[in-house]
């Protein structure tokens, strides 16, 4: 099987096509390449000035996905900050997802927290303008969004109250453990 892989990979140099071109930037991810040369170790490897581009690409969308922005004001900004058409903008969105991780859960929290931000401030500026239901109004709906009005969350859970506490005896008399052991076992 081994020799299998080697060949594909000798044939696949012989004939220019890289089987997983986002392997190097997995490696430089995992510390074990450069970003660019350095001139204290002169003989590492390092991302070419090409793949430096791209990676710069790759983390500016996945920073705009982290910010809560859905994917087609993601690609838009990717047109626009680079100068690419929509096709490879897409391209770069769907790769920065592969190399950086699921965009979904954090474009999710990016949401929520971009919705907290924008509710607190306008209850900061209502309560500028001495309109202070609307502040309250929105400063609560924010915390609810952070999660701070969750009975469960809190541990405000009844259930916890209704189990009858255990008695507990401190104790280095042997014999009183041995009676409060037996009484469990019954």
């Amino acid at each position: 099987m081994a020799k299998k892989n080697q060949s594909l990979k000798r044939i696949s140099k012989r004939i220019g096509v890289d089987p997983d071109k986002l392997d190097d930037y997995m490696l430089f991810l995992n510390d074990e390449l450069l970003f660019e040369p350095d001139y204290e170790r002169p003989g590492a490897p390092c991302l070419t000035a090409e793949q430096r581009d791209m990676y710069n690409k790759y983390s500016f969308a996945f920073a705009q996905a982290s910010m809560g922005r859905p994917d087609s004001m993601i690609l838009s900004s990717i047109e626009k900050q680079f100068g690419v058409k929509e096709g490879m903008a897409r391209i770069i969105l769907k790769e920065a997802y592969y190399l950086f991780g699921d965009g979904e859960a954090v474009s999710k929290k990016g949401k929520t927290r971009a919705a907290i931000l924008y509710l607190e401030m306008l209850s900061n500026l209502a309560r500028a303008e001495r309109d202070y239901k609307t502040a309250k109004e929105c400063w609560v709906e924010a915390k609810k969004l952070e999660g701070l009005y969750d009975i469960e969350g809190a541990g405000w859970n009844p259930s916890d109250f209704r189990t009858a506490p255990q008695m507990v005896i401190l104790t280095g008399d042997v014999a009183v453990l041995k009676q409060q052991q037996r009484e469990d076992d019954e």
